[in-house]
């Protein structure tokens, strides 16, 4: 009984931890790239909503930049990737919670955005 208790106090600091580096990484925010800039992050139950305010120009090709292939998504991922270190850390912060990420895109002077999602088994480094 001590060790399933030990556990679910691991679970639980493991959780907290997390929680914390979300809330931590979303304090840096705006986080900017060249035109892109990451705006905001936030967590709800297995999530990570990572705003990202992209260019105007895309505007007219987001339906067919967000469509839900795997091809799309590695382009993202490439594209998430010029954040250096805070993307992989955050990325292997994902994996290790098993949470999924939506991205989501909205470019700069725009109202609305689209959203691609990646589980966590597509963000896993192979």
């Amino acid at each position: 009984m001590v060790m399933l208790s030990s556990m679910a106090c691991f679970a639980q600091d493991e959780v907290a931890s997390f929680d914390t580096y979300i809330a931590e990484l979303n304090s840096q925010c705006p986080i900017a790239y060249d035109d892109w800039s990451i705006k905001s992050l936030s967590l709800s139950a297995d999530t990570v909503s990572l705003e990202l305010e992209a260019p105007a120009a895309i505007s007219m090709f987001l339906p067919m930049l967000t469509d839900d292939t795997p091809g799309v998504k590695r382009m993202w991922f490439r594209q998430m990737e010029q954040y250096g270190d805070r993307w992989s850390r955050l990325v292997d912060a994902l994996v290790n919670a098993g949470c999924s990420l939506n991205l989501v895109v909205i470019p700069l002077n725009c109202d609305e955005g689209a959203v691609i999602t990646f589980a966590p088994s597509e963000l896993k480094k192979e």
